[in-house]
């Protein structure tokens, strides 16, 4: 299949140019080729859903309606009929430009929320205690767009991602009620399918030992090693998940055990649970999509995104914030 994100901002782009676009389809083939010269494919897809009335139906919330249309009188199989439909949806206003790339979430032990987002500027941090939110602080400046994850092992919390060069990592520290974090470092080398827009998640184990886990064609799932001193530990095949995948996450429901959650472009949300004392991955089950949360002692934290503003709750505990983009 395509990539998402390159079709998905050449799209954006010139909707906002030209929102009547989205209604010639012969027109809009033509500019998203010239955005586009070396995706034919894309090109295709999206124009093809321009004819069949795929941006009308998304606008009206019928992405089912969208995605049955291609698959009916187009005859697109159904993993290309879905990402056809969340490329438009993407790219028609639900993640805009100057909002929120992905958001992830992390808490200390004493409650203190970590919130991270990335966006074309680079890698952003703030927390949410007692008092209320932080100001972003910017981690990465240099990381641009792309995919993120979070993770904490006790006190020790750390940021990762994947951009030119391999993946990036850097230590969140609060101190003296200071929010900062260490210099990014490169922990591991350039991989096949690690793309900085891929979707990408790792675990923090422990103290040394930190694995991640990013998607090849066709769902299959790979997983790699950094540690904090160099390693050279081959990477390893994961249970393929069965589709492309659109996003990627893992949550640590105890100390040994993780469980990661795929979405993939046709729709499905799918886990799989990770032991991180055998290492052993299972196969994954679809299931219903999760809510994005974070333990936080014994509430949870709940985040929503809408345009650029993001809205954490904390359901039971009367707590509720709001962080605008940064």
């Amino acid at each position: 299949m395509p990539r998402f994100d390159e079709p998905t901002r050449a799209l954006r782009r010139l909707l906002r140019a030209d929102p009547e676009l989205a209604g010639e389809p012969r027109r809009l083939g033509r500019g998203l080729l010239d955005l586009l010269p070396h995706d034919d494919r894309a090109v295709r897809l999206l124009a093809l859903g321009a004819e069949l009335g795929v941006p009308a139906l998304v606008a009206q919330g019928r992405p089912a309606d969208a995605r049955r249309a291609l698959i009916d009188r187009a005859g697109l199989h159904p993993e290309a009929a879905g990402w056809v439909v969340e490329t438009w949806r993407a790219a028609g206003g639900e993640d805009p430009a100057g909002g929120f790339g992905p958001v992830r979430l992390a808490a200390w032990p004493d409650g203190t929320l970590l919130v991270v987002t990335r966006e074309e500027r680079g890698v952003f941090g703030a927390t949410v205690g007692a008092s209320g939110p932080s100001q972003w602080r910017l981690l990465a400046p240099s990381a641009g767009p792309g995919g993120l994850a979070v993770s904490m092992e006790g006190e020790r919390v750390v940021v990762a991602w994947p951009q030119a060069g391999g993946v990036y990592a850097c230590e969140a520290y609060r101190g003296d009620g200071a929010f900062g974090a260490a210099p990014p470092e490169l922990v591991a080398e350039e991989r096949p399918g690690l793309t900085p827009g891929a979707p990408f998640t790792f675990v923090a184990v422990d103290e040394t030992l930190n694995q991640f886990v990013w998607p090849l064609n066709g769902g299959r799932m790979r997983r790699g090693t950094w540690r904090a001193w160099p390693s050279d530990e081959p990477d390893e095949n994961l249970p393929s998940v069965g589709a492309t995948v659109s996003t990627l996450d893992v949550g640590r429901p105890a100390p040994d055990v993780a469980v990661l959650v795929a979405t993939t472009v046709d729709g499905r949300v799918l886990t799989a649970e990770w032991n991180l004392s055998s290492g052993h991955v299972a196969a994954w089950r679809e299931t219903e999509r999760p809510g994005a949360a974070t333990a936080a002692g014994d509430t949870a934290w709940l985040a929503t995104v809408a345009a650029d503003m993001l809205t954490l709750s904390r359901p039971g505990a009367g707590a509720v914030w709001s962080l605008r983009a940064p």
